[in-house]
């Protein structure tokens, strides 16, 4: 028998809760709820595995509505629930915003790619001081790759009159190590900045609460011939 977890709430504040009662109380707006959201709400934790929440994070609206008793309503809030905590944790650069290291670009978008089930593919436009002029979400693709073309990344850049990017972009599957085709694409659009005058200083791939940065790692290709590229990382 479930006791109230209003009652534990009182008494033992939020953090006291386990995760499949925080649930039920979503579920019923605040109310008591019963046994039975109680029940489901620990039974769609258990379905989910180890990673309980985070796993919920990896569904969609179709794929929540098939677990029995959900429904449609209840699927929404636990979709609102998961979209509102990704928001808490951002901490977004404001255009003019200093944006010299993968520490702040994944600080302010880590919440935004945190459990989406594609790959999606950001470019930030910098000044020459590594000041944030923009923020562009290039493309979407699945969840093992995308497809990224360099006339949609550079001529955002152009428009903003960018002297730097940093390209971002997500892994699904949690781990943040660069594939062979992600070398391969950093390496292409490395050229064509220089081409271009506009320097691309990172290339980050946001993991499950990580990041891969090359430049980091030491895994940027060309020369860092540009004021910017010379002081990104200090």
């Amino acid at each position: 028998m479930h006791m109230d977890p209003r009652t534990r709430m009182d008494r033992l504040g939020c953090t006291g809760l386990a995760d499949y009662e925080l649930l039920a109380l979503l579920f019923c707006a605040g109310g008591r709820p019963g046994s039975g959201l109680l029940d489901l709400s620990l039974r769609l934790l258990l379905d989910a595995g180890p990673a309980g929440l985070a796993a919920l994070a990896q569904k969609d609206l179709n794929q929540l509505q098939r677990v029995t008793g959900l429904g449609p309503s209840r699927s929404r809030q636990l979709l609102a629930l998961l979209e509102f905590s990704r928001r808490v944790f951002e901490r977004p650069l404001l255009r003019g915003d200093l944006c010299d290291s993968p520490g702040a670009v994944y600080a302010s978008l880590r919440g935004r790619l945190w459990g989406r089930l594609e790959e999606r593919f950001i470019v930030l436009s910098l000044d020459s001081k590594l000041r944030k002029l923009a923020e562009t979400e290039v493309c979407r693709g699945g969840a093992n790759a995308v497809f990224v073309d360099p006339r949609q990344v550079f001529g955002a850049a152009l428009r903003q009159g960018a002297s730097a990017l940093v390209l971002v972009h997500n892994h699904p599957s949690g781990d943040p190590r660069p594939s062979g085709s992600d070398l391969a694409l950093t390496e292409r659009l490395v050229v064509v900045g220089e081409l271009l005058g506009v320097a691309v200083v990172d290339h980050i791939v946001m993991g499950d609460g990580c990041y891969y940065s090359l430049s980091e790692a030491g895994e940027m290709p060309g020369p860092k011939a540009s004021p910017a590229a010379a002081t990104w990382l200090g």
